[in-house]
């Protein structure tokens, strides 16, 4: 809980003070593809969403180090069967964070009298709060196949006091057009999110490192 509200108070301090140049404040918003992938679900992709502010700082002539913050929701499947039912199916699941990146922005082409700019980028990025919920009050009483892990047992922060962080590398291209910028984006995970599950003892191996893709769009308001 300290490092988040550190991580806070220094994106805070770093928003506040962005200067004028291709890339200062903003706000951002965009959709993702989350590919959870857990040793011990049967799984499937699906789209959410995120927004937040951004802010940047020139570092040499084409690049910049931006910071962004702010809420994302990805969204899932995983595979489950009412107790005392001998019928599957998939259950919707979503998980509610907070995101916070670090990227290294280096324009690749400058177009247009430097109005348009292409390039690509690449940093950490880390999400706080690690629940995967289920969506429906009676899904609460399934289990998940094939290990029949409850429903209920992946709000995983709840073994963890309440919150846990999960790192991701980020690659991605950009174009941006004067106050306007795209960011495509392959966010590959670090630890696993599950690794809070289970004990030393249990027989299934909550293994397993997420990944998501995200589009997003910035509006610069300060530049």
């Amino acid at each position: 809980m300290k490092k988040f509200l550190y991580c806070s108070l220094l994106f805070a301090a770093i928003t506040a003070t962005a200067q004028k140049n291709d890339r200062g404040f903003g706000l951002t918003a965009g959709i993702n593809e989350y590919f959870a992938k857990p040793d011990f679900l049967s799984s499937k992709s699906a789209m959410g969403f995120s927004f937040g502010f951004v802010g940047g700082f020139d570092i040499t002539k084409n690049s910049d180090l931006v910071f962004e913050g702010g809420f994302t929701r990805f969204n899932m499947k995983f595979m489950g069967m009412a107790i005392g039912e001998d019928d599957p199916r998939w259950l919707n699941f979503h998980s509610n964070r907070i995101f916070l990146n670090a990227l290294y922005y280096y324009d690749l082409f400058h177009f247009n009298d430097n109005k348009l700019l292409i390039g690509v980028h690449a940093g950490p990025s880390v999400t706080y709060i690690n629940n995967f919920t289920v969506e429906g009050k009676d899904n609460a009483n399934f289990n998940l196949e094939p290990y029949e892990v409850s429903a209920l047992d992946m709000k995983i922060s709840k073994y963890t006091d309440g919150a846990e962080f999960n790192a991701f590398a980020t690659l991605g291209i950009n174009v941006k057009y004067l106050f306007c910028e795209m960011n495509l984006r392959y966010n590959k995970g670090l630890s696993s999110p599950y690794r809070s599950l289970g004990n030393e003892n249990s027989p299934v191996s909550f293994k397993g490192k997420d990944d998501y893709m995200s589009l997003s769009f910035t509006f610069f308001i300060k530049q």
